[in-house]
C-alpha cells in the first residue's frame, strides 16, 4: 500500500512569514488528461502521483524542500532537530510568533 501525501501547510518557517504556504497534491479535476495523474489507490480522494515544483528566484522552492527535511527529521527524531533549534523564523520581529506545520497524508486506506 502507498503512502500518498495530500498536504503540507506551514508558516513562520525560514522565508515563509505568518500566512501559510501550501502545498496540495488533490487534482483539481480539471483537463483531459487528469485521470491518468492520480493515485488509483487513493480511496479519500484524487491525489495526484507527482507534482513539479518551479518558480522564480526566491520564490520559495528551497524553503518547501527544507520543510518537507524539518519535517522528517522532527518525526523520525521524535522532535526539533538540535541543528534548528533557534533558526525560526527568518526575520526579525517574529520570534515570538508561533511556527507551525501540518501534514495530511493517505496510507493503507486511512487519511492522518
Amino acid at each position: 500500500e502507498e503512502t500518498m501525501l495530500i498536504r503540507l501547510s506551514f508558516k513562520n518557517f525560514k522565508s515563509v512569514g505568518l500566512g501559510p504556504f501550501t502545498l496540495e497534491m488533490v487534482s483539481s479535476g480539471q483537463g483531459a488528461q487528469a485521470e491518468r495523474h492520480v493515485c488509483a489507490s487513493s480511496k479519500e480522494a484524487k491525489i495526484l502521483r507527482n507534482a513539479v515544483i518551479y518558480g522564480g528566484n526566491a520564490a520559495g522552492k528551497s524553503t518547501l524542500y527544507k520543510a518537507f527535511a524539518f519535517m522528517k527529521a522532527a518525526v523520525m527524531g521524535g522532535g526539533l532537530p538540535k541543528k534548528d533549534k533557534g533558526v525560526l523564523p527568518l526575520w526579525e520581529g517574529h520570534a515570538e510568533d508561533e511556527s507551525t506545520f501540518d501534514i495530511q497524508f493517505e496510507t493503507e486506506g486511512r487519511v492522518f
